[in-house]
């Protein structure tokens, strides 16, 4: 289930991080989709980028390299609250 829903439900970039605009381009990204997880794989490591990926509006960000299941747990674990938050926002309307 999760497997064919994160590839509609989930922001995904390969965006070289140290480029000058990749922060920029996911500050875009969150601006147009406020509720969507955005995950952000990088080889970079240092806390400066993974801060600076977060302050961008990066809701989760993994280090290269990594390992499949912890990639698969971590979007899950995305969609899960995304869901939740959708689900609060449908009640709300009613």
């Amino acid at each position: 289930m999760y497997r064919d829903l994160a590839w509609r439900e989930q922001a995904k970039a390969d965006i070289p991080i140290h480029r000058p605009d990749a922060y920029e381009k996911a500050l875009r990204l969150r601006e147009t989709t406020r509720l969507l997880p955005i995950l952000m794989v990088t080889a970079l490591t240092d806390v400066d980028s993974r801060v600076r990926a977060f302050e961008s509006g990066v809701d989760d960000v993994v280090s290269k390299p990594f390992h499949h299941r912890e990639l698969v747990v971590r979007i899950q674990s995305a969609l899960t609250r995304k869901h939740a938050i959708d689900q609060k926002v449908r009640d709300l309307q009613r």
